[in-house]
């Protein structure tokens, strides 16, 4: 570039780095008042274990939210806050219920995708799906 002359460069933009749906299974589900699995919401898709951060672990809390795990899952998925997931994560293979408190596009990410922060169910829920639906058993 000679003296004098302007460089015009495109912003940066700065990727938050690769997300990987590489540790488990998830389904969101279909829960009346709370305690009866009805039926599956949504198609199975995979998901990425991610670390709770400071902020979003005593934020929730401080409005009286537990947040127990978070994890990233592809961008057109289909869920909701408040909504109920089962779980199942490859090392383990135990099956999990979890609530969405938040959901957070982050488009920054390769591939694109959405963060989940969850709490986990404490009540047993009762499950009226066949064997079939359920994701245990695929």
């Amino acid at each position: 570039m000679l003296h004098g002359e302007l460089e015009v460069l495109a912003p940066k933009t700065k990727s938050k780095g690769a997300v990987s749906f590489a540790d488990g299974y998830l389904q969101p589900l279909e829960v009346d008042r709370g305690r009866t699995i009805t039926g599956n919401a949504a198609h199975v898709c995979a998901y990425g274990d991610e670390t709770v951060g400071f902020s979003r672990f005593y934020s929730a809390q401080q409005v009286g939210v537990t947040i127990d795990r978070t994890c990233s899952i592809p961008y057109d998925s289909c869920v909701e806050r408040e909504q109920y997931l089962e779980m199942i994560g490859f090392r383990d293979g135990k099956r999990r219920i979890y609530k969405i408190e938040q959901v957070q596009e982050k488009a920054d990410t390769a591939p694109p995708s959405l963060l989940l922060s969850l709490s986990e169910v404490k009540v047993t829920l009762t499950d009226e799906r066949d064997d079939s639906e359920k994701l245990v058993n695929r």
